[in-house]
């Protein structure tokens, strides 16, 4: 894997949810567990680069964990369902890496 080889250089994004933990999963090492007001209004605010629902649960990525991450010099690597947006693509080229495993 890219992080293990250069731990220097890239980073896994960690996503926004608004599903519970599961049985091992930590706030800020797994997810980012939130409230659906919470994340409902960092979607008003464009505080997401991507945002999904599935199974009656919203997922995103969050705009300041990559604009932080960039500014550290690290490239991000992104988890996403592949339903990502050209646009998404466009804007963050050169600074994400997509896992599509």
């Amino acid at each position: 894997m890219l992080q293990e080889a250069h731990p220097n250089v890239f980073q896994p994004s960690i996503s926004h949810t608004t599903r519970g933990a599961r049985p091992g999963e930590a706030h800020e090492v797994d997810y980012y567990f939130v409230k659906m007001e919470d994340f409902e209004d960092l979607i008003s605010k464009e505080g997401f680069v991507e945002h999904a629902k599935f199974g009656g649960n919203r997922y995103g990525t969050s705009r300041e964990m990559i604009e932080r991450l960039t500014k550290e010099g690290k490239v991000v690597i992104l988890d996403i369902e592949m339903e990502v947006s050209c646009a998404l693509l466009l804007e963050w080229v050169g600074r994400l890496v997509f896992d599509c495993g």
